[in-house]
């Protein structure tokens, strides 16, 4: 039987960490670096879990991975998004403590 990973603090509440979740689910090089950069937005901006905006703003953030050539591809305003004021002064190059996915 295979078993699944188990949440960082013992519960589900406080989440996998990147490492759990990649001996389960397979990811690519361009999404790990997605996952591990909203990783470090969301402990930059106090939060204690991964949020899909973190996962957004990554993406935004990335312009080498394939969901940002896809969102440029569509027209998305990019600008507006790095503008947003949540992300206004974010920095990608921060390093970070891992925090939970949602």
């Amino acid at each position: 039987m295979a078993s699944s990973p188990q949440p960082a603090g013992g519960s589900a509440a406080e989440g996998w960490t990147l490492k759990q979740i990649a001996n389960d689910i397979p990811l690519t090089a361009s999404a790990r670096e997605v996952i591990e950069l909203a990783q470090r937005l969301a402990t930059a901006t106090g939060s204690a879990r991964t949020e899909p905006s973190h996962v957004l703003a990554a993406i935004v953030l990335t312009p080498r991975n394939p969901a940002h050539r896809a969102m440029v591809a569509l027209n998305v305003n990019l600008e507006s998004l790095r503008g947003a004021s949540e992300w206004r002064d974010l920095d990608p190059a921060r390093p970070a403590a891992p925090v939970g996915l949602s």
